[in-house]
């Protein structure tokens, strides 16, 4: 059974007031008649045409849709003619056609992009969309939905953006891309959770469970499918329930736990057989044959094996046929009936190469449809030759799939006996490869879950280094006007901010350890803790003898001599203090400058030494700031001009950086750290960012 729902659920979810089930084609047909030939009827006709169609009603919808198509060309409303268009080609999609739906889908676009109908384009552009994902040509899906999610975005639609997040990641999961798949799926059920759609939800949380089933993380798969199960119960959606229960049992079962898989298959079972959703009542007969056999209960496995086969066969489920003939032939083989064994696999054979034929048969069939042709005349004639092309194209494609299956065929037969022969072998080997794929799965298991234990205890250590970090609105309440641009490279930050009030003096320190991640956060957890232990006696240092005994720390308890083999963590610092009563400020820095802004920017040049061992080490310099009233003070890491990006791919750099200060040094703080953050973020664009950024701007 499908465990996706690979339907547009823009519209499809929403529902169509005023209709009752009940109406026939012939009321239908009748009521019209009375009506006036106008736009509304136009209107009235496509309505309806869409409302039957999304009922499988498609004889009934494609009568509609093409009255509407002639009464619309009558009168020259375009509008109704590209409505019309989209309902033909959600016919022939509905019909499995989807070459000919796709031709009429890009009509019914041009015709709304030519009248600016932007509801129309964006519907367009998810019909299309699925065309193409379910003819597996997952790229040109992915770029309509795409297409579709940029204008909905742009207009503001909460509901549609939550589909169109749900659609894109349908066609992830069906490309195999299963993270980003995970990724679309919770963006879609943040939404949904927000407008309380619990259909969607439901939907939302099956798709995410069926994505951690695909990654083997099969906990998580059974959380989620049991809270989609509790949703579907709720609203009554029985098929709904019967497939939660379909695809709880599926993941016990790769979770080795047979019996659990057992019960929700059989639940599975009973529901399925009530709304005759034959579809899903043979692969679920299969699937609990296949647990019977796993468990070697043979006698029962055979039972279900063949309810399976007799289901399959009277619908023509080649699919299900296949995966019975080749679980029937490990049957077989266990129970040592060697001659129904080789039989089994050659009938599993069949079917694989019917399969493969009718596949690349569907693959020949997908045709391009140039955008700009469809734009051109939509006259009888021009769609006439193209539908005769198409014909005779299918005609050749018939002749070809003919002349494969002989040579198929008698091939096969001449393989038999060597199939015969080499099968047995064949089946222990693939016992041996099922074995092995099984060790490998638990290794990757267990790899995955150690490195869930290393990302939570990183996260945690996160928790407690901002804890450590002061709030940027409580780093001091007589601190004047500033903000702080803080964005960690990792989940923990080598850069830290530093803050202490003392009787009228403040210190504000901007601080860049070595490295980034966990080795950097290690080292600002650790002169955190030293700025505070050498600032915590009575005296009022200046910033200078603060660095200078920093740095006798740092070298102490790291055991920097010099020596080849040492490590030579340090920290590069820039650090002022400011008279809160007098505005009087003084500054001292290790490799980062201080940039103060009154009209024109002034740098005073940090010491060329860390916080940390250097071969001539030197005491560091105390500068005295003349700041005049509303000057700005800037204390920053080297992370915003080192990094990469823009149209070349180079650094920001630091001039670049003082001409972006020296432009917006006007604005209120936090209009200035937004600038910042935009223009690092733009600068940046997709690359990754290469360090720890941290920017301090202080107005006195």
């Amino acid at each position: 059974m499908r465990s996706r729902y690979l339907t547009i659920l823009f519209i499809a979810i929403k529902i169509f007031p005023g209709f009752g089930q009940n109406h026939s084609i012939d009321t239908l047909r009748n009521s019209l008649k009375t009506e006036k030939e106008d736009t509304n009827k136009v209107k009235e006709l496509n309505k309806l045409s869409e409302y039957f169609w999304r009922l499988n009603k498609n004889d009934s919808a494609m009568y509609l849709a093409k009255n509407a198509e002639v009464l619309a060309e009558k009168l020259n409303f375009k509008r109704g003619k590209a409505d019309a268009f989209s309902n033909i080609g959600s016919v022939y999609r509905e019909q499995g056609n989807e070459l000919i739906s796709r031709e009429y889908l890009l009509k019914s676009l041009a015709l709304d992009q030519e009248i600016k109908n932007k509801t129309g384009i964006t519907k367009n552009y998810n019909l299309i969309g699925l065309t193409y994902m379910v003819q597996s040509d997952y790229p040109k899906s992915l770029q309509y939905f795409f297409k579709a999610l940029a204008m909905n975005q742009e207009a503001g639609d909460k509901y549609d953006i939550g589909i169109n997040f749900c659609n894109i990641g349908n066609t992830y999961f069906s490309e195999g891309n299963y993270s980003e798949a995970l990724d679309y799926d919770f963006k879609s059920l943040a939404i949904e959770q927000e407008l309380g759609n619990k259909r969607i939800i439901a939907i939302n949380i099956n798709n995410i469970a069926n994505n951690y089933s695909k990654l083997g993380k099969y906990s998580l798969a059974l959380e989620y499918s049991f809270k989609s199960l509790a949703i579907d119960q709720e609203l009554g959606d029985r098929y709904g329930v019967a497939g939660s229960l379909y695809n709880i049992g599926s993941y016990y079962f790769s979770e080795g736990n047979n019996s659990q898989a057992l019960e929700y298959d059989s639940k599975a079972l009973v529901l399925f057989k009530e709304i005759q959703h034959k579809d899903d009542v043979a692969p679920t007969f299969l699937s609990i044959g296949y647990i019977y056999s796993r468990q070697k209960n043979y006698i029962k496995a055979k039972e279900y094996f063949d309810s399976a086969m007799s289901i399959s066969k009277n619908n023509g489920y080649k699919e299900t046929l296949r995966e019975i003939y080749i679980r029937m032939a490990e049957l077989d083989s266990a129970l040592g009936n060697y001659k129904a064994e080789v039989e089994d696999y050659k009938k599993f054979v069949l079917y694989s190469d019917s399969i493969v034929n009718e596949n690349n048969t569907k693959k020949i069939t997908q045709t391009e449809m140039n955008f700009e042709f469809q734009k051109k005349t939509d006259s009888t004639t021009a769609v006439q030759d193209k539908l005769n092309l198409i014909a005779e194209k299918k005609s050749q494609q018939q002749k070809i799939l003919l002349y494969s299956f002989m040579a198929g065929f008698a091939l096969m037969i001449a393989l038999a006996f060597f199939i015969f022969r080499g099968y047995r072998q064949k089946l222990k080997a693939n016992l041996l490869i099922i074995q092995q794929k099984e060790e490998v799965e638990k290794q990757k298991t267990l790899v995955e879950e150690k490195n869930k234990d290393i990302t939570d205890s990183i996260n945690y250590a996160k928790r407690i280094q901002r804890a450590l970090l002061k709030e940027e609105d409580h780093v001091s309440k007589h601190l004047p006007e500033h903000f702080i641009l803080f964005k960690p490279k990792d989940i923990v930050s080598g850069d830290f901010y530093w803050a202490v009030e003392k009787e009228e003096y403040f210190y504000f320190a901007a601080v860049d350890c070595t490295g980034h991640g966990v080795p950097g956060g290690f080292m600002s957890m650790l002169g955190l803790a030293f700025l505070n232990e050498l600032t915590k006696g009575p005296a009022i240092q200046t910033p200078a003898e603060i660095l200078d005994e920093l740095r006798t720390k740092i070298l102490k308890e790291l055991k920097q001599t010099g020596g080849e083999n040492e490590t030579k963590d340090g920290m590069d610092i820039s650090l002022m203090r400011m008279n809160l009563k007098t505005n009087e400020v003084q500054w001292s820095g290790a490799n980062n400058p201080l940039y103060v802004i009154d009209n024109e920017l002034k740098e005073t040049p940090a010491d060329k030494q860390p916080i940390g061992y250097y071969p001539s080490m030197k005491p560091f310099s105390n500068h005295i700031i003349k700041a005049e009233k509303g000057s700005i003070l800037y204390l920053l890491t080297d992370g915003y001009a080192d990094q990469f990006g823009g149209p070349n791919g180079k650094k920001f750099k630091y001039a670049q950086l003082k001409e972006v200060l020296l432009s917006i040094h006007k604005k209120d703080m936090k209009e200035q750290k937004n600038i910042l953050n935009e223009i690092f973020e733009n600068w940046k664009g997709k690359l990754e960012q290469v360090d720890d950024i941290l920017v301090i701007g202080l107005r006195v």
